[in-house]
């Protein structure tokens, strides 16, 4: 089940016809922000409460509150795909993550990730948490791994290309001694959640010229692990234990003035 809500598990990019891209109108796009800054201003409270001692499903609570405080729908509980309104990623889970009754630690990280629809339109964003003081290593894994999502934009705007991603996460993982998981994708996003283009973040990815009107998100997964991912049987994909993984999406779009990350708050950081 968990599987069907991304485009995980996919290594491989299909051809995209430029007619199967979805291009939003001005209109279309200033929707598509107003659900994406509910997402930013979600993962942004969620900081004030992620510490030691918090619940796992508190954290779910506050996500589906908060997304229907804002009278928008907390999809992944809504539609029935996921029993919760929010994926919960810990440690060495790289995605897919389901909450449960644990409580979190001092030195663990956490990636929380959200999707809602507001007025038809999906947000979708993801940010990794430090819980208290983390050990200098995890620290570096979660700042990489939010910094180089600012890095592929700025190669976007010199390329206008999709595929320049995949060579600016390949260069700045290898001289971090990171790795980014092949399995993850970002995607399109608009009234659907998964809209073409599919975006790889590694070499066998294909040319997709950037075109105005285009709404899709950067999201690839971080980890120190050489080891391949494993799944369990409820989907929840993971890297072998003492190993971890980070990962920051978030929604871009291109429009008259050239490219704006919708999800984009500094503040965190």
């Amino acid at each position: 089940m968990l599987k069907d809500i991304s485009l995980y598990t996919k290594k491989y990019q299909k051809k995209i016809s430029s007619e199967s891209i979805i291009l939003k109108t001005t209109k279309e796009i200033d929707h598509l922000r107003e659900s994406a800054h509910i997402v930013r201003d979600l993962l942004y409270q969620l900081h004030k409460i992620i510490k030691p001692g918090t619940n796992e499903l508190d954290i779910t609570s506050f996500c589906e509150n908060y997304i229907t405080l804002r009278e928008a729908d907390p999809v992944l509980k809504t539609s029935g795909l996921y029993p919760h309104a929010a994926l919960i990623s810990r440690n060495n889970i790289a995605f897919h993550g389901i909450p449960s009754d644990m409580i979190l630690r001092e030195g663990d990280i956490i990636t929380i990730d959200v999707v809602l629809v507001k007025n038809g339109w999906f947000g979708d964003g993801a940010w990794t948490y430090e819980v208290g003081q983390c050990h200098p290593s995890l620290r570096e894994l979660v700042h990489f791994s939010h910094e180089i999502i600012y890095k592929c934009v700025t190669a976007l705007e010199d390329t206008y290309d999709l595929s320049s991603i995949a060579g600016i996460i390949e260069k700045n993982c290898r001289s971090n001694k990171f790795r980014v998981l092949e399995e993850g994708a970002g995607h399109g996003i608009g009234r659907q959640l998964h809209e073409e283009p599919q975006i790889l973040f590694h070499s066998k990815a294909e040319s997709v010229p950037l075109k105005k009107g285009m709404v899709f998100t950067i999201e690839p997964v971080i980890t120190n692990s050489p080891e391949i991912l494993e799944y369990t049987d409820e989907g929840e994909a993971y890297v072998p234990s003492g190993y971890f993984t980070a990962q920051f999406e978030h929604m871009v779009a291109v429009n008259d003035r050239g490219l704006e990350i919708l999800t984009n708050r500094n503040l965190l950081f």
